[in-house]
């Protein structure tokens, strides 16, 4: 189910997916999307133990606070989406290519098949897709669902409780921090094919 949890974790990054950004220099958050605890008496979002989000949050204070430029506290973010209509897929790059993700499995990707972005406002309009291949800091998805209509928006984790304890699909193979949330609506001339 997708209820109102993504739309609040999206509005608590003012819209943009991770902080700091520009709207908030100098804050940061641990994502906690693949902890849940769904045998809290609190609910499956108030995980009783809380270890591995201190965890992440030590490190973007060592980052952020201590200026400990080495420290990485943020999972993967997409910097590129290109899409290849002869193999009818999406091909998204995590942080200009110098990433290295751990792949779990195919699942947790959506794409709006629409003629325009207001579509995509329409639960109706988004398709759940796998991975189809991956590389170091690549994924590529299917878009097969959207062969007769444009492929106008891509997200990622967008449910409730998406995944099961450390079970979403993408982490950063290193640190082991997931891969955030993540939506993305093209405008016309964002489009990119290859």
């Amino acid at each position: 189910m997708v209820g109102r949890f993504p739309k609040i974790r999206w509005a608590q990054t003012t819209n943009v997916g991770y902080v700091p950004n520009s709207n908030m220099p100098n804050t940061f958050m641990a994502v906690a999307i693949d902890l849940p605890d769904f045998k809290s008496p609190t609910g499956a979002i108030h995980p009783r133990y809380k270890q591995d989000i201190a965890a992440r949050l030590v490190l973007g204070a060592r980052n952020l606070v201590y200026s400990d430029s080495e420290v990485v506290f943020q999972g993967p973010f997409p910097t590129g989406y290109s899409i290849n209509p002869q193999r009818q897929t999406m091909l998204i790059t995590f942080n200009n290519d110098k990433s290295s993700l751990q792949v779990n499995h195919k699942n947790g990707f959506e794409i709006c098949c629409a003629s325009s972005a207001t579509a995509c406002k329409n639960q109706s309009s988004w398709a759940i897709v796998d991975i189809v291949q991956y590389q170091q800091s690549t994924v590529e998805i299917d878009t097969l669902d959207c062969y007769l209509q444009h492929i106008v928006g891509v997200r990622y984790l967008w449910r409730n409780s998406p995944c099961a304890l450390k079970q979403c699909a993408l982490y950063d193979s290193d640190t082991q921090l997931p891969v955030p949330p993540f939506k993305k609506i093209f405008g016309p001339s964002e489009e990119s094919v290859i």
